[in-house]
């Protein structure tokens, strides 16, 4: 049993600007909309299904992308995009319980009973100024060793061992 552990939160300084990107392009994507190989992405070019490498620690702005095949550290297992309005002052509380939420029915078991942490990326006050709304959920391992897609691990290993669908 565990317990949810706060240092799972991380804040994105994602780059809304309008021309302030330090990614000249998205990433390459196959026709099932996977990138094909790994690239340096804005973190504002996070889709459901991405696989990245490890996360830096504090405002981060950009990240490798991983073809889910490889082994990575990282997927994107939800996102929401928050209504208009004036930044929430409980921004990181809203996230957790969002990506807390949606994390069993992703994995196939409950977050305390899964040996998986998730990671969330929120807006921050200046890139919602400029119409940044995303939260992005992420669950994997710290030290990496995944590969694959972690839906329904859980349901599917007694171990929690990871598996490709």
């Amino acid at each position: 049993m565990k317990t949810r552990h706060s240092a799972a939160l991380l804040l994105v300084a994602a780059l809304a600007l309008s021309g302030c990107s330090l990614i000249n392009s998205s990433p390459k994507r196959d026709s099932e909309g996977q990138v094909e190989k790994d690239t340096k992405a804005s973190v504002t070019d996070l889709k459901l299904g991405d696989c990245t490498g490890p996360m830096a620690d504090g405002e981060i702005s950009e990240q490798t992308l991983v073809p889910c095949a490889n082994e990575h550290y990282w997927e994107v297992y939800h996102t929401q995009t928050l209504p208009e309005g004036p930044f929430p002052a409980d921004m990181n509380d809203i996230a957790e319980g969002t990506c807390y939420e949606a994390l069993e029915p992703f994995l196939g078991a409950a977050y305390e009973e899964s040996e998986y942490e998730f990671f969330l990326l929120t807006p921050l006050r200046e890139s919602w100024t400029a119409g940044d709304r995303t939260i992005s959920c992420l669950v994997g391992l710290e030290q990496g060793g995944v590969t694959g897609t972690l839906k329904g691990v859980d349901a599917s290993s007694e171990e929690g061992e990871t598996t490709e669908s």
